[in-house]
């Protein structure tokens, strides 16, 4: 049985997909020979779907700054080590922050307090986002025409599919978070991984925490609280710098309760050191990739050995036995 890594991006325009591949593949082994692991094997497939929302895509070759095709943060190599984050007084902060956010942002019952303002923000700043979820709602009829959401869960699925007989790390950033996390509890028979890692995830934030919960709600009619999905089968990590703003909520794990195999998300506050043109990104995708902690996670993962020598698909039967349990329970 093979290990694979199977990775997805976020947010905003990109390079052409052999190329942003290429570049992650980069980072990852940049992270991991950092880390004392010199020229790693890694079978690695990047789930591209940028050109589902933008006609065409970044070049490196464009040099006119105001040209929207310009790439203004190609990938490029650490300066110096890469380092672990403390957790210090800032991410503490943050922490206790978070708590508040979900505090005035939802209520009881999932549902928000402030829905227009929260929906107003996500149109303001998070274009992607609101062409996702809004879909054949929004007025304008290019963005009709993309049925964005189905076609870029589609993607997903259909890599994991083509997988499903490998054990699978599956590499989340940004919004590819929450299409990952969509794509993984709406197929929980057909689908199947080994481990989880989210990185800058808006995933906490209440407004996306509310949308998820409501289509739980209206697709199995579950009113249970968010879980990890079952069939994550090993681990889920989520890395968050304390200074992304896209993770503003850096923690899951109290979003998301553990699934029946006791998976639950481990929150890790990292240093994304990314920097192009003297300026710091703390949410770019390739910093996360080559983090101490990311290395670590992907490192154990491609040393791990079966459990006992018992086949990965013990863990798919006991997921099943136990959402067969469930429904006649309903």
């Amino acid at each position: 049985m093979s290990k694979i890594i199977i990775a997805i991006h976020g947010l905003g325009n990109k390079p052409p997909k052999e190329q942003l591949e290429k570049w992650w593949l980069a980072a990852i082994q940049e992270g991991l020979q950092k880390s004392g692991i010199a020229d790693p094997d890694l079978s690695f497939k990047l789930v591209y779907w940028a050109d589902i929302l933008y006609p065409e895509p970044l070049e490196a070759d464009v040099t006119d700054e105001d040209n929207p095709l310009y790439l203004d943060e190609p990938y490029l190599p650490a300066s110096g080590n890469l380092k672990a984050e403390p957790e210090n007084l800032k991410t503490r902060l943050l922490k206790y922050a978070e708590k508040q956010l979900d505090k005035i942002f939802l209520k009881e019952d999932m549902t928000l307090n402030f829905e227009g303002v929260t929906d107003s923000i996500i149109h303001s700043y998070f274009r992607e986002l609101d062409i996702y979820y809004r879909g054949d709602e929004t007025e304008n009829e290019q963005e009709k025409s993309f049925q964005s959401r189905n076609t870029i869960r589609e993607r997903l699925k259909s890599v994991l599919l083509e997988h499903k007989k490998d054990e699978v790390i599956l590499l989340c950033h940004s919004m590819g978070t929450i299409v990952a996390y969509e794509v993984l509890q709406d197929n929980p028979d057909e689908l199947s991984i080994n481990t989880l890692v989210t990185f800058g995830s808006p995933l906490g934030l209440p407004v996306v925490v509310s949308r998820i919960y409501a289509d739980q709600k209206l697709n199995s009619g579950s009113e249970e609280p968010l879980k990890t999905p079952v069939n994550v089968h090993s681990k889920w990590f989520n890395l968050a710098d304390p200074q992304d703003m896209v993770a503003l909520d850096p923690t899951l794990a109290d979003d998301y309760q553990a699934n029946a195999l006791g998976v639950q998300a481990q929150d890790l506050s990292v240093i994304n050191d990314y920097e192009a043109n003297d300026e710091r990104n703390p949410h770019k995708s390739f910093g996360y990739l080559r983090t101490v902690e990311m290395a670590n996670i992907i490192r154990t993962f491609l040393a791990e050995e079966e459990k006992h020598g018992l086949p990965k698909y013990y863990s798919q039967i006991k997921h099943k036995l136990v959402n067969l349990f469930s429904r006649r329970k309903k």
